[in-house]
């Protein structure tokens, strides 16, 4: 496998870009669409079969079981309600709440993704949402 293919593996919706023009109605959307991940994480590993669940998304990568883990343990603590506030994230150094929603919505859209493309290139049922 090249070094291309597993870097589209690796980030199926590509790298994650702070826009720190971001508007309101962006904001918006994307905290909406942070708030129905959960669902949108249960629909891509909803029916997966235990080997299913144990499989790695891309050579050297997690599990679907650890991407879901570690989504649940990178995200219960995301919630902020001041945009300006400046925070300290353990990946990303200090930024503020607007980087943080972006990056979280980022985030989960990610790794949802490396569950429903494995899905799809392992030939199994595969979910229907993936986007809010």
């Amino acid at each position: 496998m090249s070094v291309s293919d597993i870097s589209g593996l690796q980030y199926p919706i590509g790298q994650f870009q702070f826009n720190p023009q971001i508007s309101a109605e962006e904001r918006h959307r994307l905290i909406v669409g942070y708030v129905i991940f959960p669902d949108m994480l249960q629909t891509a590993v909803d029916g997966l079969t235990e080997a299913q669940l144990d499989t790695r998304y891309r050579p050297g990568g997690w599990t679907v079981r650890q991407v879901v883990h570690h989504l649940a343990e990178s995200h219960m603590n995301a919630y902020v309600p001041d945009f300006d506030r400046k925070l300290w994230h353990p990946a990303w150094g200090t930024v503020s709440v607007d980087y943080l929603v972006q990056g979280c919505a980022w985030h989960a859209r990610h790794h949802i993704a490396h569950i429903t493309s494995l899905r799809e290139r392992m030939g199994w049922v595969s979910s229907t949402r993936t986007e809010p």
